[in-house]
């Protein structure tokens, strides 16, 4: 029984290391963005805002993000919105900087191809549910 046991301590391991090295943090969704997606607006999901990490300019957020979202080129204009109740705040980081929507909470413009972190904050500590969208249309 002891050799069973040592045997399963390993595969639970190289998952742990796995997952710290995967690129995704948390258990954040990746979602791939390419041109003339469909359908526009996009929903991307939805989930629970805030958290109890202060983004320091953008609210409280979560030690994890909610969203990755992956793009493979350029993107001429995108506008990233949230629908939720609370005092929500969008926050956005990647390879084009980082980006904080706050009140009804929508960030847009040019975006740079990679890989972007999302989270969806509060204003001031707590939660509430949340559904973000993605459109291409100005």
């Amino acid at each position: 029984m002891e050799r069973f046991r040592r045997w399963m301590v390993v595969p639970a391991a190289a998952l742990l290391i796995l997952a710290a090295f995967s690129g995704v943090p948390g258990n954040a969704q990746v979602v791939p963005i390419s041109p003339n997606f469909q359908p526009d607006p996009q929903p991307l999901g939805g989930g629970t805002s805030g958290g109890t990490k202060d983004s320091g300019d953008c609210g409280f957020i979560a030690d994890a993000p909610n969203l990755q979202i992956q793009l493979s080129e350029p993107f001429t204009y995108l506008r990233f919105s949230v629908q939720g109740d609370g005092q929500q705040t969008l926050l956005i980081e990647g390879p084009g900087g980082r980006f904080c929507g706050l009140g009804q909470p929508e960030i847009s413009g040019f975006w740079k191809p990679g890989t972007y972190n999302i989270y969806v904050g509060e204003r001031e500590k707590g939660n509430n549910p949340f559904t973000l969208s993605v459109t291409a249309k100005p």
